[in-house]
């Protein structure tokens, strides 16, 4: 009785786990059909902005950053729908840290002018092997959460993020069902309100609205990316790779993500 009683609990675990995906890849697509209303307005605008300040040399950098920011929405956009459809990742070998310098700019358009974005980079890390379209999905994501996470907040240190990269060797050791071999770890540290335990055990449920959360007061609600985590959570495991979150209330947050180690050419872009 104990064996069929444990299949049944099994079976019925399958099911709501399958129950929630479909009802995140509805919700997934009807953001991505909304969003996409919304980039073709931003982009066309802001094409037409560039073009009518190409003269002036203080504005016209500034449209060019809000098309760029535009087509980075439409990556993001078309992200969402490739989960809603539940697309596989297609994997291609990215050096990790030529490929985050050039995001740069548009994470730090993501997070604001009043949230400094640092790198702290190995200059020998090793190239990844990812889908360079989510990826880039999953950084705007936690840049969005610790835009969230400095709302309101009360904490000792000025507003900053700092991304960095490291090897590491013998990392699936501690991750069960991670292949052996090296990954490089990418390293999202924000400074903003971070999470009591109770949060961060839970930040990767689907639908779990409470991210990078203290309670919250009116000012704040509502300002959490529900799928946020989630959805990284998920994208990672489909890399066969592996995340781990630290927080600490009033002190940030830190999020690892670990991605194999690629050993053939580098796609540098």
């Amino acid at each position: 009785m104990s064996g069929s009683g444990s299949a049944d609990r099994l079976e019925q675990a399958k099911a709501r786990e399958a129950a929630r995906l479909s009802a995140a890849a509805q919700i997934s697509s009807e953001i991505a059909h909304e969003l996409n209303n919304m980039i073709t307005v931003v982009l066309g605008n802001g094409e037409l902005l560039a073009d009518a300040l190409a003269d002036d040399p203080a504005l016209q950098p500034l449209a060019e950053l809000i098309v760029l920011a535009a087509e980075r929405a439409a990556t993001l956009s078309a992200n969402l729908l490739n989960f809603a459809r539940r697309q596989q990742p297609r994997p291609k070998v990215v050096a990790i840290n030529d490929w985050l310098l050039a995001l740069l700019p548009v994470l730090q358009a993501q997070v604001g002018e009043d949230i400094d974005v640092h790198t702290d980079l190995d200059p020998d890390a090793w190239p990844v092997l990812v889908d360079p379209a989510p990826l880039e999905s999953v950084l705007l994501a936690l840049c969005a959460n610790a835009r969230a996470a400095f709302a309101g907040r009360h904490v000792r240190r000025p507003g900053s993020i700092t991304i960095g990269t490291r090897n590491s060797v013998d990392a699936a050791v501690s991750a069960p069902g991670v292949e052996p071999g090296g990954h490089v770890q990418i390293m999202f540290v924000d400074t903003g309100r971070g999470m009591d335990r109770e949060t961060r055990i839970r930040a990767t449920d689907m639908f779990f609205c409470g991210l990078e959360a203290a309670p919250r007061s009116a000012s704040v609600e509502g300002e959490g990316e529900g799928l946020g985590l989630s959805l990284v959570h998920s994208f990672i495991k489909q890399s066969q790779g592996f995340m781990a979150i630290d927080s600490t209330p009033a002190f940030g947050t830190s999020i690892r993500l670990w991605l194999p180690r690629a050993v053939t050419t580098v796609n540098r872009r």
